[in-house]
């Protein structure tokens, strides 16, 4: 039976051990850009349900399930949805793998960059 665990913060050691003793990660919020967190679960192949945001639909498009922000009934079935399909699990896991690999430190930066020069240049 799914259990829910809501957290304030972490140690990084205390963190490593909730990404992998956990089944699936919820990112129920209201203004996303790119969320360092949802990259670690996804790593970690964590399935996430996310808040249908822009920025979090245009990155993680593919490799997450979506629910309208204010939706509580709808994240409630998402949670129990994914829950009870396993295939879908593991879809999304293997997507996010797949997904988080393509995020490093130096392409946010390089992407960040050109953003700003072709700001300075307009």
């Amino acid at each position: 039976m799914p259990f829910v665990t809501i957290h304030d913060y972490v140690t990084e050691s205390k963190k490593i051990e909730m990404l992998h003793n956990h089944d699936i990660f919820l990112l129920p919020s209201y203004a996303e850009g790119m969320p360092i967190s949802l990259l670690e679960a996804m790593a970690a192949g964590l399935p996430c349900i996310l808040s249908n945001l822009p920025a979090l639909k245009e990155n993680f498009n593919s490799a997450a399930i979506f629910v309208e922000p204010d939706d509580f009934e709808g994240l409630a079935k998402a949670i129990l949805d994914l829950f009870s399909d396993a295939e879908k699990r593991r879809e999304l896991t293997k997507r996010g793998e797949v997904l988080s690999k393509q995020f490093s430190w130096d392409k946010v930066a390089k992407t960040e960059l050109e953003v700003f020069e072709s700001l300075i240049k307009h």
